[in-house]
């Protein structure tokens, strides 16, 4: 399918089809990842809306006829975002029951620096933050 069509076929926004559609989705993605880390003034519902666009990138993904070029940015922006950010062990965006972690992979990741603003000292998620912070103290050691 088209890009156009799946636009329409969805019933996106048309305030998003006049910013752009996809080409303007994939911008702001580009634009979100090179930013990473955030200043503490962005909040984890901040975080959800950008993850929320990656979400419907994926979805044209799945269902659009995309361009080797375009392919490539999107891979690219992945890249960037894999490399700022590390795994936790849940999906922000949605239930866990109904996540595909292999298929989307960047729910279960957040930028490091912010673990300590997002969770609680108790969670799994500090316990993989302090791990991070461990490995970068080694790493600089050398």
């Amino acid at each position: 399918m088209k890009i156009q069509e799946f636009l329409k076929t969805l019933k996106f926004s048309d305030k998003l089809i006049k910013l752009g559609g996809f080409e303007y989705l994939l911008e702001k993605w580009e634009d979100i990842v090179l930013h990473i880390p955030y200043s503490k003034k962005y909040q984890y519902d901040d975080y959800l809306h950008d993850i929320s666009i990656r979400e419907t990138i994926l979805q044209f993904q799945e269902n659009c006829e995309i361009d080797q070029i375009v392919l490539d940015r999107i891979y690219k922006a992945d890249s960037i975002f894999k490399s700022k950010t590390i795994e936790v062990n849940y999906l922000w965006s949605k239930g866990l029951e109904k996540s595909n972690k292999e298929k989307e992979w960047f729910c279960y990741r957040v930028p490091p620096e912010r673990i300590c603003d997002w969770y609680s000292i108790k969670s799994e998620e500090m316990k993989i933050y302090f791990e991070w912070v461990k490995n970068q103290s080694e790493v600089s050691r050398k």
